[in-house]
């Protein structure tokens, strides 16, 4: 539920929503939790197909 001055609104999540809620994850951030990984299939990704750049 969430809580504001005398005003309850309650609502339901799932626990996969509610999960990365509280993990503070978007889809960029579960992506970068297998950075390695990314990287390692863009080492074999064909040079025409675009590519990730490296954080400077």
């Amino acid at each position: 539920e969430v809580r504001y001055g005398s005003t309850t609104v309650a609502f339901e999540l799932d626990e996969y929503t509610r999960w990365r809620l509280m993990e503070g994850l978007d889809d960029i951030g579960l992506t970068l939790r297998n950075i390695d990984s990314v990287l390692q299939f863009e080492k074999t990704r064909a040079d025409f197909k675009p590519k990730t750049l490296p954080i400077a």
